[in-house]
C-alpha cells in the first residue's frame, strides 16, 4: 500500500468542494437565465421547502401587532422559514413530498 503524504487527503477534499461548488454556482446562474427551464425543475422548490432553510432575521421598522401582541420598533425578529414551509394550513399534505404542488404556481404567473 502506498504511503500518503501528510495533506493528501486534505487537498483532495479541498478540490472536491471547489467542484461543487462551481458547478452549482453555474447551474443557479444558468437556471436564472432560462426561466422556462426553472419551471420544469420544480423538485428544486419542494426540496427547499422540504428542508426549511435556515429563516430569516430582520428588526422591525415601526412597532407591529402580531396576534394580540406588540412588537416593539427596532427589535430582531427571526422568521423560522419550516413555520410556514411546513404549515398544513397553507401547503395540503405538508409532510409528503410533492414537487408537483408548485407547477400551479408556475402556472399563475
Amino acid at each position: 500500500m502506498k504511503k500518503k503524504k501528510r495533506g493528501e487527503d486534505r487537498r483532495k477534499n479541498h478540490l472536491s468542494h471547489w467542484t461543487i461548488t462551481a458547478t452549482s454556482s453555474v447551474a443557479i446562474k444558468l437556471l436564472a437565465e432560462h426561466a422556462l427551464v426553472m419551471q420544469e425543475l420544480v423538485v428544486i422548490n419542494e426540496a427547499l421547502r422540504i428542508s426549511g432553510g435556515v429563516g430569516i432575521l430582520k428588526r422591525t421598522k415601526q412597532d407591529i401587532q402580531v396576534n394580540g401582541y406588540t412588537i416593539p420598533k427596532d427589535w430582531s425578529v427571526f422568521l423560522f422559514s419550516s413555520a410556514v414551509f411546513m404549515n398544513p394550513d397553507i401547503y395540503k399534505n405538508h409532510l409528503a413530498f410533492n414537487p408537483w404542488r408548485w407547477k400551479l404556481f408556475y402556472f399563475i404567473f
